[in-house]
């Protein structure tokens, strides 16, 4: 990594690893898990993000040589990710220093390696194509063998290292290990009071699992579509495993960009985006804090938000002053460059705008703060592609 991890003892840990006893069929069994640290009370469970190839070193020119054979090109992919697990290494921890080609692709990418071994997966890298980028998903046994502190140090390479670095999927996990306060019961009845719609629409609800005839195989439910962006999971953990008389219940959030844009501050603040990202979520954090927590940060829809609005007020705009506009472009006129007389809109645009200072409608408010207020990872934003590690 190009920059230096010696703000370390300036930050907090996220996580820590842990090992969890849980009785099964078979006896007792030791789970390795990772707990929140200190005033976490949430831990992330998966991440993938998207960078750009260059980001690990030249390499978009032997992607793209159309007169290189197949045979070639592979044994030159796999040296390209021995760099990428190098860096890698540096992030989560030696154990994702090996990757094995999986002899295919996956999600539209031509190569696709898996991290770590058949008995613990720790990840996916996949590359070739996709506007040379490269794609790496860290699954959540990945998460729980990475080093400490490897979420601070994926934060500062995303931040200050990678070209063009995205987020493009996260997932946010609470445990309630003796199911004090959620169960299925407590998640379903939440939903059924709207804890979980941010709208006056409810959200799409599955439940999955022995809920009518138990087994002991555990229950979950599933609130939203992943294909929106975000979608709940709370699930019987504890029976996953085995243990049928586990009350252990885990409440999973799960963020893609569907709509959104992950902020990488995810990676160090999951709490208070988890907390944001439902109602019945904030209420599982001051339960297990034991006092309100007003940290919340939600992770808007501002795209889609804006593209409604946006086209909302030109539909609005078109039945209010359509044919107006149109009489005008008939009335006010101009020559072109070869005589002939066109409509001249600028005129007309000059004649009709406000001189108000303060112009935009209150439909279109977020489009205003979105350029006046860009995030950091706008175009125009003085920010744009600066490193800043919070301390």
């Amino acid at each position: 990594m190009k920059t230096t991890l010696n703000y370390r003892k300036q930050i907090s840990d996220i996580a820590s690893k842990q090992e969890l006893t849980i009785r099964t069929a078979k006896g007792v069994e030791l789970v390795p898990i990772r707990m929140p640290v200190g005033t976490e009370q949430v831990i992330i469970d998966a991440v993938n993000f998207v960078t750009s190839v260059e980001t690990f070193g030249e390499f978009d020119q032997v992607l793209n040589d159309t007169e290189m054979s197949e045979a070639e090109r592979l044994e030159l992919v796999k040296e390209f990710v021995f760099e990428i697990t190098t860096v890698l290494s540096d992030i989560f921890g030696s154990d994702f220093s090996d990757a094995t080609y999986n002899g295919k692709g996956i999600h539209f990418y031509k190569y696709g390696f898996s991290i770590g071994n058949n008995d613990a997966k720790l990840g996916t890298i996949a590359i070739g194509g996709q506007n040379n980028t490269v794609l790496i998903m860290i699954t959540g046994t990945g998460c729980q063998y990475a080093d400490n502190y490897w979420e601070h140090n994926l934060y500062n390479f995303l931040k200050c290292d990678a070209t063009n670095p995205k987020l493009t999927r996260i997932d946010l996990a609470h445990d309630d290990f003796e199911g004090i306060y959620s169960s299925p019961e407590i998640a379903d009845e939440a939903d059924s009071q709207g804890m979980f719609a941010l709208t006056n629409r409810m959200p799409t609800v599955q439940h999955l699992g022995d809920w009518k005839r138990p087994t002991g195989a555990g229950r979950t439910l599933q609130v939203g579509k992943r294909e929106n962006g975000k979608l709940y999971r709370g699930y019987e953990k504890g029976k996953k495993f085995g243990d049928v008389d586990s009350l252990w219940f885990r409440s999973e959030v799960e963020f893609g960009t569907a709509g959104r844009h992950l902020p990488f501050e995810m990676l160090i603040a999951p709490t208070q985006y988890f907390a944001g990202a439902y109602p019945f979520c904030l209420e599982l954090v001051e339960h297990a804090k034991g006092e309100i927590f007003d940290t919340v940060s939600r992770v808007p829809c501002t795209k889609k938000e804006a593209e409604i609005s946006l086209n909302k007020s030109i539909q609005i705009w078109k039945h209010q002053a359509g044919r107006y506009i149109a009489a005008y472009r008939e009335l006010f006129v101009k020559k072109d460059s070869q005589g002939n007389l066109i409509p001249d809109d600028t005129l007309i645009l000059d004649l009709l705008q406000t001189e108000k200072k303060d112009f935009y409608p209150k439909r279109l408010r977020v489009h205003e703060k979105f350029i006046k207020n860009p995030p950091t990872y706008a175009p125009w934003s003085d920010n744009h592609q600066k490193c800043a590690i919070p301390f």
